[in-house]
């Protein structure tokens, strides 16, 4: 029988490429998308768990819980080998192997208080201050600079406590330390949404108001001294104690801050969490220190009283082998306007967490970038549903009642 080679060689080849093109389509069929959403809470109390660290093992896909536990993933059957990892400061951290879990169902994750007594730490308040101003300086020495950290961002605008307006966005920071420690930063917006509900008119209410947080100079907390309690220059208007703590078999130090009495240009109070060991920043909690309110600042304006009567801030960071950067920043102020015609709360806060870092080719934007305060300014310009990235951090309730309303579910 006499074979034609060639044209059996090519028979072959396309049989070979059917084969592939049937195998890759099985191999994506068997790869189906799942849902796995989850609440923390706290063992004991039953409460709420924010800013707790979720993370696939493997994969290693990140993301966080929001300010009331919740947090999601989207992740193919591919991942399902993978372990769900729960960490966050205070408390045990949790594995649990994805198989093992419900998949497409929600499901409370309980975390276990660290039993370990903080102990004091007995340190004179100078030597507290010289411990603070090390870690400051190691934490900034780490950064990577230059660097573009890539992110999402979300605002919110609030009157009354009605949620009235909000935007998001992906994003993406260049930061350039200095020789002196300033921050070159620019900012590029790459998909943005935005959007107002309409909201009864009140005579004696004002509906203009986008964020008053610039989501051009939110990256400025990687600087630590932009933060007050952690401007040396600025230490001899807080008290700082300084206690000890032992986690997951690592020494931390844990520095509670507050207003010193009769202190009129200070109002934040809060707490500091340092590794011992590395010197490095882990997290820090700012709130308005109890009792404080009356230093918080206000002015008066064409009759009206405008003040500040809440201001809290959120900033966690990430530390692996080799790096170590920003991981989240959580802002938010209210202000009450109040006057013989205006009576009026208004609450805005800014959410940015990064979800990749690029450290090589990295050089300042030569196009493209986004100067305005608010991102809401910058409307609905996006190509895909970026917001289903299973890295973001998830919407509180108020955040998601208000985008069902919006895409008319």
């Amino acid at each position: 029988m006499n074979i034609n080679y060639s044209h059996f060689s090519f028979l072959l080849k396309i049989i070979i490429i059917n084969l592939l093109i049937l195998f890759v389509h099985v191999d994506l069929l068997a790869q189906t998308n799942h849902t796995l959403k989850g609440n923390l809470l706290d063992f004991k109390l039953k409460t709420p768990i924010a800013f707790a660290n979720i993370k696939l093992l493997k994969t290693n896909i990140s993301s966080m819980s929001n300010s009331e536990g919740l947090f999601g993933f989207n992740f193919t059957s591919f991942n399902e080998m993978d372990t769900l990892m729960v960490t966050c400061i205070g408390y045990n951290s949790i594995k649990i192997p994805l198989k093992l879990t419900s998949i497409n169902d929600f499901k409370d994750f309980v975390l276990v208080p660290n039993t370990i007594e903080l102990n004091e730490v007995v340190i004179s308040p100078i030597n507290a201050k010289s411990i603070l101003k090390e870690a400051i300086n190691i934490s900034a020495k780490h950064y990577p600079s230059p660097a573009i950290f890539k992110g999402y961002y979300r605002e919110s605008v609030k009157r009354d406590s009605f949620l009235t307006k909000y935007a998001d966005g992906l994003v993406e920071y260049y930061v350039e330390r200095k020789k002196n420690n300033d921050l070159k930063t620019d900012l590029r917006v790459l998909q943005s949404r935005a959007k107002e509900l309409p909201i009864q008119e009140e005579e004696e209410k004002i509906n203009e108001f986008n964020s008053i947080i610039s989501v051009n100079k939110i990256i400025k907390f990687i600087s630590l001294s932009e933060i007050s309690p952690l401007d040396s220059n600025r230490f001899e208007f807080y008290d700082y104690h300084i206690s000890e703590f032992s986690e997951e078999g690592k020494a931390t130090y844990r520095i509670d801050f507050k207003p010193q009495r009769n202190t009129n240009t200070v109002v934040l109070g809060g707490k500091i969490f340092i590794d011992k060991e590395s010197k490095l920043i882990i997290a820090l909690d700012c709130k308005v220190a109890t009792g404080s309110e009356k230093n918080l600042k206000s002015f008066n304006l064409f009759g009206t009283k405008i003040s500040v009567i809440s201001s809290d801030l959120y900033i966690r960071f990430e530390s692996n082998d080799n790096s170590y950067n920003l991981k989240y920043i959580k802002e938010s102020h209210g202000i009450l306007f109040s006057g013989k015609k205006l009576n009026q709360k208004n609450e805005f806060t800014s959410e940015l967490i990064i979800t990749d870092l690029q450290t090589i080719n990295s050089a300042p934007f030569t196009n493209g970038t986004y100067n305005k305060r608010s991102l809401y300014s910058r409307g609905n310009q996006y190509t895909f549903n970026y917001w289903e990235n299973p890295k973001l951090i998830p919407n509180i309730s108020q955040e998601s009642v208000f985008l069902e309303k919006w895409s008319g579910k």
